[in-house]
This record gives structure tokens, C-alpha cells and sequence, in this order.
């Protein structure tokens, strides 16, 4: 199509073909080519059905020269030439040698991304054109960048390499006084099971309605960007940005959250806001207001402001794209998608989720992996998974101030129960248990519990 419209479309098919010839000359060079092409990457339809069936051979440990790959083509019947013998013996004549296959191999995938760029951003002025909202124009360009990256060179590397950055990482660590790897959350009990928040991994925080996930959130929030020095990009999917400044103040000033929403401030008030907003201003915790995105719309804000630290609040309101049959399969490809973007930008995602209704049903109400609602993926794509618990949410007996976080996933260290104290009138979790905010309210009371959304 790009052709008839006059853009020409890169590729090259001296090289495609000096790709297949070098491999029918001398297939030990296979390693280095699988490593660098897909059989997509080739342009010529023939070229890159010869190529999967060479790798599919690969892949089954056969013997690969002219007349097996002649027999296999021929057998599948997969190529669609006519005179695909003559074609697959001019590869192997024509080819000088399989010396410089690497060279080949990295011109044909240099124009595989070419392509992909060139289809994304034709895509995007399209969109453009015809006045498409914005977020779809960013997330086709965004699909440009991300073939860019997608396509570095994937290396082995040697453990004796890795020893030496080890050895130096750890070395610098003890000069500065970096305890930890990732990034402190101001739990210092949490920071010590997981050793801070690691970059690329998925921290997926869960409770019931209500119980303080979204308080629990902005906490680590302002805490990761004060210890840290760096930016905290958290999505609020649900919340306003000024009912979260105002859960915001509520707990840095330590001022009730019900005085605030009815702005009856007291002079003693004033001043404790004033105090801690200098504080506030501070830190770099920069909050995107939206009822619903996407996981590519997330991604390109994302690579815009470069954090540290990414909050989701909640994932299951991120928005959906493609055609799931069910909201399962939907949430199993979101839950995928963030883990791929934590990995690929090189920083933890903490996500926020929502419990199931079993917890209810069960005596003992402390949360396990299987609550997790709507999604097997979620907890196998994490790498943490945190629960909040205060039996108060259950029990009227029970203390308001107690709270624990269960680590009920740890891929990199041990699982435990973290005890927290809860100040709901101030919307604060701490582990400070010299902390005495004053007469503390029901939170249940004071903010009551919202029903799921209706999924």
C-alpha cells in the first residue's frame, strides 16, 4: 500500500538473501542469527518462509543444508514459489561467504525497524489527520519507540562479569551508605524484607474497599521521594488530585481529615499546615488525574517524565484494549503489560488492587492469594504482593489503630506480617509505635466503605 502511494518501504534483498545463503553455507552461524532476526524481519514473503523453516529446524536439532531445507519446504509445502529448488540453490551459490552474516543479519534488521517505526508514525499522522483524540495519536508513536527499543541485542552474560559488578556495586553501596538496592518506601520493616522497591519489579498492594490502600499509597509515595531525591509519577484512577492533597495533609500535618473537608481550621491547625507544607513542597510526587487509561497511555507518560517510582490507583480501572472475551482475559493482558513496561523502563510499578468477597465468608480474614479479584496473571506476574489487614475492618471489638501489611509474595526473600499502626482521622499508616496522634475516630464512620465498582 505504502508503495502504490509512493513511499518507499526499506528493505533490502541482497541481504535477506546473503542471510539464508550464509546459514545453507554454514548453519553454526545459526545462534548469531536467531539472535538478531525474527522470521517477521524479513520483507520478502518467500525469504521469510524459508527463514522459519530453517529456524523451526533449528529448534528440532535437524541437519540444515541446501537439500534438507529443499525437502522440508518441499514436504510442508509452505513456500509459495514455483521454482523454489532453483531459488533455494541460487541462495547457496550466490552467497560469497558466511563470515559476514552478522552484518547481513543486522541490515535486515535495521530495516525490519524501519518498517515498524514508518507503519507506526504513518499510523499516527493518519489519526492525526482524521482528529483523532490525542491519546491515540501518543500511543501510536509510542508503539514507534517502543520497536526501537524492543529490538536491542539480547547478550549472555558471563557469570564473572556479573561477579565484578557485584562485588563493585556493593563496594559502592558501603562507601555512600546506599543499605539499599531499591527504592526505601519509609517502612523500615518493609524495606528490610524486600530491600527497598527493585527496579523492574511489580509490587501489587491489595485489600478490600476502604481498608487504605490508596492512604497506604501516597504514604510510600511522599516517602520514596523524600529519602530518594527523585520523582514519583502516581496515577489516580479513582481520586481527584485535591482529595489526594487533602489525605495528603491530613497526614503529614496530622490534622483530622473530616476538619479539613469542612475547612474548620483552627490557628493551632494553620500552623501545622504551614509547617508541613513547606515540607510538601519539597518532594517530587507529581499526580495524573484520569477515570480511565490504557496501559500504552500510562507508558508514554511515563516515558515523558522518567520516575522512579510508578503508583497505580487502581488497576482495575486501567481501560482495556483489544477484544477479550471476558473481563478475566482483559485483566490478564493489563496485568502483563505493566509487567513488561516495569521491566522495559527499569523501575518498580506499584499497583493497586482490589480483594474478592471470599474474605468475607471466612472466619479467619486475613487476605490470601487467591483473593486476588479477576486475575490468576496478576499474581503470577508480580513479584510482591502486599495485603493490608485491620481486624477492626471485621471485628467492632477490635483495636482501630491495629493494622499489619502481609507480604504474601516475595520472589526475592522471605513472606511475613509486618505490624502497622492506622490513624483513619489522618489517613496514615506508620511503624513508629511512639507515634500518638490524639483521640483517633472510625474511619469506617468518618469515610464509608464504597462498594466495588461494577466491573
Amino acid at each position: 500500500m505504502d508503495e502504490l502511494l509512493g513511499i518507499e518501504i526499506p528493505h533490502s534483498t541482497e541481504a535477506e538473501q546473503a542471510v539464508i545463503g550464509s546459514i545453507l553455507i554454514d548453519a553454526s552461524c545459526m545462534p548469531d542469527v536467531t539472535a538478531m532476526l525474527r522470521p517477521e524481519d524479513f520483507y520478502s514473503e518467500v525469504n521469510q518462509q524459508i527463514y522459519g523453516t530453517i529456524c523451526t529446524m533449528f529448534n528440532e536439532g535437524k541437519t540444515i543444508d541446501p537439500l534438507t531445507v529443499l525437502n522440508k519446504v518441499k514436504g510442508d509445502d509452505v513456500v509459495k514459489l514455483k521454482d523454489i529448488q532453483n531459488y533455494i540453490l541460487q541462495l547457496w551459490q550466490i552467497t560469497p561467504t558466511a563470515a559476514n552474516v552478522k552484518e547481513y543479519a543486522r541490515i535486515v534488521q535495521e530495516n525490519a525497524i524501519r518498517r515498524g517505526v514508518q507503519a507506526a508514525t504513518t499510523e499516527a499522522t493518519k489519526l492525526a489527520t482524521d482528529g483523532f483524540d490525542l491519546s491515540e495519536v501518543d500511543g501510536a508513536l509510542q508503539k514507534a519507540q517502543e520497536i526501537i527499543a524492543g529490538r536491542t541485542s539480547v547478550e549472555a552474560v558471563s557469570l564473572r562479569d556479573a561477579t565484578l559488578d557485584f562485588y563493585n556495586e556493593l563496594s559502592e553501596r558501603q562507601k555512600t551508605g546506599a543499605a539499599l538496592r531499591g527504592l526505601p518506601t519509609g517502612f523500615a520493616e518493609l524495606d528490610k524484607y524486600l530491600g527497598g522497591l527493585q527496579p523492574g519489579n511489580v509490587i501489587v498492594l491489595a485489600a478490600r474497599p476502604g481498608m487504605g490502600k490508596s492512604a497506604l499509597a501516597l504514604n510510600i509515595a511522599v516517602e520514596a521521594s523524600r529519602l530518594s531525591k527523585k520523582t514519583v509519577l502516581f496515577f489516580s484512577l479513582e481520586m481527584s488530585v485535591s482529595e489526594l492533597t487533602e489525605r495528603l495533609y491530613a497526614s503529614a500535618a496530622e490534622i483530622d481529615l473530616s476538619v479539613l473537608r469542612n475547612a474548620n481550621l483552627s490557628k493551632k491547625d494553620w500552623d501545622k499546615l504551614d509547617a508541613s507544607a513547606s515540607n510538601v513542597t519539597e518532594i517530587d510526587v507529581r499526580v495524573v488525574e484520569a477515570p480511565s487509561l490504557t496501559v500504552d497511555e500510562i507508558s508514554g507518560i511515563c516515558r515523558r517524565t522518567k520516575p522512579a517510582l510508578v503508583i497505580i490507583d487502581h488497576i482495575g480501572l486501567i481501560k482495556p484494549v483489544g477484544r477479550q472475551s471476558n473481563r478475566r482475559e482483559a485483566m490478564d493482558a493489563i496485568s502483563r503489560s505493566i509487567k513488561c513496561m516495569a521491566k522495559a523502563m527499569h523501575i518498580p510499578i506499584l499497583a493497586l488492587a482490589q480483594l474478592n468477597r471470599q474474605v468475607l465468608d471466612r472466619r479467619n480474614k486475613t487476605p490470601v492469594l487467591s483473593d486476588l479479584r479477576e486475575s490468576g496473571a496478576l499474581e503470577q506476574d508480580s513479584d510482591i504482593v502486599l495485603f493490608i489487614d485491620r481486624p477492626a475492618y471485621y471485628q467492632k471489638k477490635a483495636s482501630e489503630n491495629e493494622a499489619s501489611l502481609v507480604i504474601a509474595k516475595n520472589r526475592h526473600g522471605q513472606t511475613g506480617k509486618i505490624p502497622l499502626l492506622w490513624f483513619g482521622a489522618h489517613q496514615k499508616f506508620t511503624d513508629d509505635w511512639t507515634a500518638d496522634m490524639g483521640k483517633d475516630v472510625d474511619p469506617l464512620k468518618d469515610d464509608p466503605v464504597q462498594e466495588e465498582l461494577p466491573f
